[in-house]
């Protein structure tokens, strides 16, 4: 049985005291009326089409079960678990439980309407004597000191402005011998942003075949890339971006120390045979659709002579994506 009021060192109010759609979605009192920071409307009232478009169980339990057999699964068998960022939970809680079918999970999200889809699958799956949903910032650290066993976030360092705040907030969070893992994208995008970039200027030279909803696509994403790359995040433009950080594993290894974990593990995601390739590809697949083939034939030459030039060493060092294990 979860004890979810034992994990934290504050009060729980639930609140559907105020709206019923949050019943059963708690939050620590301190947090009752404070401000959401850093939040847009993809994760509160557009929920919905975020959940729809994100959602993918399968995927997110084989990177799981990549990260566990690196560094081994949690020790007990019925772990407690802190889930930071958790969202609809279809991304971590479903592929957890069913990783680790005795588990019990503290799901915490900022968004309230994330937190209802979530409450909605733990009461159709008679779930909650072991999921629990507070609504909380996980960098404001209301979490009571080594009351779990393992954490983890499917996506959410990125999202902060200051995430060894938050990775601060674990470490504490944790039993001796707990274990967090967390999955992040890394400054190996900036190989595809080259691509992209080499790929705008040819088509703007004259080479046929870019449609214009593709160009517009890369044009976005090196911008995104551009923006996010780099440790300084104290232009006030940050506040309004969802994704604000791509890693390096420098940065990793530092915040690992900072945060007080005895060592950290960069775990790539991605295979190093057609890396940037089937980046590329994932990154286009959710840029859709497009007029005719989303890249023609000259464009993917270019992206697969960026994987040809790097070895497999240099591109896990170069990682896109990646799970990353914090020790303690």
């Amino acid at each position: 049985m979860l004890d979810v009021q034992a994990k934290f060192a504050v009060p729980l109010v639930d609140l559907g005291a105020r709206d019923r759609r949050y019943a059963g979605i708690y939050t620590p009192e301190p947090e009752l009326d404070a401000a959401r920071e850093g939040i847009t409307a993809q994760f509160l009232e557009d929920s919905a089409a975020y959940h729809e478009r994100y959602a993918a169980s399968a995927h997110w339990q084989t990177m799981f079960e990549r990260v566990f057999a690196h560094v081994g699964m949690p020790r007990r068998v019925d772990p407690d678990i802190l889930d930071i960022g958790t969202g609809s939970g279809v991304n971590t809680v479903v592929p957890l439980l069913a990783l680790l079918p005795h588990a019990r999970i503290v799901g915490t999200d900022l968004s309230p309407q994330l937190l209802a889809m979530l409450r909605g699958y733990v009461l159709t799956h008679d779930l909650a004597d072991r999921v629990a949903c507070i609504c909380t910032d996980a960098t404001r650290d209301f979490f009571r000191p080594e009351s779990v066993d393992f954490a983890t976030g499917g996506s959410i360092l990125h999202h902060l402005i200051d995430p060894i705040r938050a990775l601060k907030a674990v470490r504490r969070t944790l039993r001796p011998g707990g274990m967090a893992v967390f999955f992040e994208p890394f400054e190996g995008y900036g190989v595809i942003r080259a691509a992209f970039t080499l790929i705008l200027n040819r088509s703007a030279a004259g080479e046929p075949g870019l449609a214009p909803s593709t160009a517009a696509f890369l044009r976005a994403m090196v911008r995104d890339h551009e923006v996010r790359a780099g440790r300084d995040k104290s232009d006030p433009l940050y506040l309004h971006l969802d994704d604000k950080w791509l890693f390096t594993r420098t940065y990793i290894a530092e915040a690992a120390k900072e945060a007080g974990f005895r060592s950290v593990e960069v775990i790539p995601m991605y295979a190093p045979a057609g890396q940037y390739r089937q980046g590329v590809a994932n990154l286009l697949a959710m840029g859709g659709p497009y007029e005719g083939p989303a890249l023609p034939g000259w464009a993917w030459d270019i992206v697969d002579t960026f994987d040809a030039c790097f070895s497999d060493d240099m591109k896990g060092e170069a990682t896109l994506e990646s799970g990353i294990a914090f020790l303690t």
